[in-house]
């Protein structure tokens, strides 16, 4: 926070002294075409040398209790730089402490140790042989229909994987049936009157599906070994699939 009587400067006003600065002008040119203090002018280039950031920076004390939007861009910024560290990550968002970033990321479901232990111990399995389980929803309106396939074991694969060992409720790049939802819903829409009511839905969904090449599944069970290896290579964090 800024000194009583003071107003902190926005990450884009800090920009716009630097760039001016590195254009070379003068401290005191920068003052008088910005409208701020010659100081500020020279604290705040002086602290992009060293931080190389425009964002605030943490300050010493009790943290401030995080809101919805900071948690929002907490994430954000964890998404989008998937190598920083959380004490960066906390730095670059506006000033979080690592331990702010640390919770949030939990709270979400990002837990790298265990995404990490459980890649470890899956590396090498054969994902041919695993049988995928998960759900969908088919909307008619506000009306939903939950019901599943009836086959047990769809498109011949044999064995089980309980991936929630992995926490999966933040682990949407190890789970293979997304995509394979994707192309089922992609399906039904094409098929004329499938949204009719919740009857021909059922039926547009159990026809796509059993019109879906098994060579969709197999090439997405393929991509498994090259996700598990890439949660390795970033240390637990979320990959690029």
């Amino acid at each position: 926070m800024a000194p009583a009587g003071t107003t902190e400067l926005s990450p884009t006003k800090r920009s716009q002294i630097v760039a001016l600065r590195k254009e070379g002008l003068t401290y005191g040119q920068i003052a008088a075409r910005l409208g701020v203090a010659r100081s500020t002018c020279c604290k705040t280039v002086q602290r992009y040398n060293t931080y190389k950031t425009y964002r605030s920076l943490h300050r010493s004390g009790r943290p401030r209790a995080l809101t919805p939007i900071d948690k929002h861009i907490i994430i954000r910024t964890i998404k989008e730089h998937r190598f920083w560290s959380y004490k960066k990550v906390g730095i670059e968002a506006g000033g979080y402490t690592e331990l702010q970033v640390r919770r949030t990321a939990r709270q979400a479901g990002y837990r790298r140790r265990k995404r990490v232990k459980w890649a470890r111990q899956n590396l090498k399995r054969d994902w041919a042989q695993v049988i995928w389980t998960d759900e969908t929803a088919l909307r008619l309106g506000q009306i939903v229909t939950h019901r599943t396939h009836p086959s047990p074991a769809p498109h011949g694969v044999v064995a089980v994987l309980m991936q929630r060992d992995a926490g999966s409720d933040g682990s949407p790049d190890l789970n293979l049936i997304e995509p394979i939802w994707f192309k089922l819903k992609k399906r039904v829409q094409d098929i004329p009157g499938a949204y009719k009511s919740l009857d021909p839905l059922w039926e547009a969904a159990k026809v796509a599906w059993e019109e879906m090449p098994d060579e969709v599944v197999r090439r997405e069970t393929s991509k498994m070994g090259a996700r598990v290896r890439e949660v390795l290579k970033v240390h637990g964090r979320q990959t690029r699939f």
